[in-house]
């Protein structure tokens, strides 16, 4: 319940969605509740207004800088948190710590 408070808030206040995060998603939830429940929250997601940004060589070119700066981020934070900056989003929803380790402010519950 906390986590849908969140997620409802996030989408009014413009929730930005990477698609390296919704492979991510897919993959974790897919195996947890099944391929087609993952899809459904995802295309829920966007009806209610989520922005889905890709990866381009803005984002690429970010995340490589990102990656140099800090080798010990996985590669896959690190383009998330490239979205995020270019995006000049407010937060990120995680409780990873790489986020905050790039200088990234987190959002979870």
């Amino acid at each position: 319940m906390k986590i849908s408070k969140l997620i409802n808030l996030s989408l009014k206040e413009g929730l930005i969605v990477p698609v390296i995060v919704i492979a991510e998603y897919v993959k974790v939830a897919g195996g947890r509740i099944g391929l087609e429940a993952a899809k459904s929250h995802i295309y829920l997601l966007v009806s209610k207004g989520a922005e889905i940004a890709n990866i381009d060589n803005q984002v690429a070119l970010k995340a490589g800088e990102i990656a140099l700066r800090h080798p010990e981020v996985p590669m896959v934070d690190a383009l998330i948190a490239s979205v995020a900056i270019i995006k000049k989003a407010k937060y990120i929803l995680t409780d990873d710590p790489h986020f905050r380790v790039m200088g990234l402010k987190t959002k979870w519950i």
